[in-house]
């Protein structure tokens, strides 16, 4: 379903998803914390073309994408993204 969408509707989907990851934070348990942190840091990084642009590109990369709901999906993005694990 995501990639049948407008980039503009993309583009708003990303920027939501990316909104409310920051708006858990405060709810999110101490330790897992530091992941979300890393993840909004991503998404401060760049615009909201270029996430989207970026996811774009992922979901094409990753044919098993179409299977799965695009917002678990981008988190799955995001956290890779973010560089969390490789710290």
């Amino acid at each position: 379903m995501y990639r049948e969408l407008p980039d503009g509707f993309r583009t708003t989907f990303v920027v939501g998803m990316c909104d409310m990851i920051n708006y858990l934070i405060p709810y999110i348990a101490s330790e897992h914390r530091p992941r979300f942190e890393s993840i909004v840091d991503f998404c401060r990084e760049l615009d909201s073309g270029t996430v989207r642009e970026k996811f774009d590109l992922y979901v094409n990369d990753n044919p098993q994408s179409k299977d799965l709901a695009a917002a678990g999906y981008f988190f799955l993005a995001l956290n890779q993204w973010s560089g969390f694990d490789a710290q």
